[in-house]
């Protein structure tokens, strides 16, 4: 996914997150802060839950 794609509310786009997660755990969902200078705030958050 490019760093400059900027989607509207409430609509959807493709990309990758990659994470190491040690194999006994159990992930049910994942947050993502844009904390990295790619957002225009620091509190953007995205949820997801993972089926």
């Amino acid at each position: 996914m490019a760093s400059g794609l900027k989607l509207k509310p409430g609509a959807k786009g493709l990309g990758w997150i990659v994470s190491e997660v040690p194999e006994a755990a159990k992930v049910d969902t994942v947050q993502f802060t844009m904390d990295s200078g790619f957002a225009d705030e620091t509190d953007e958050t995205g949820e997801w839950e993972l089926r």
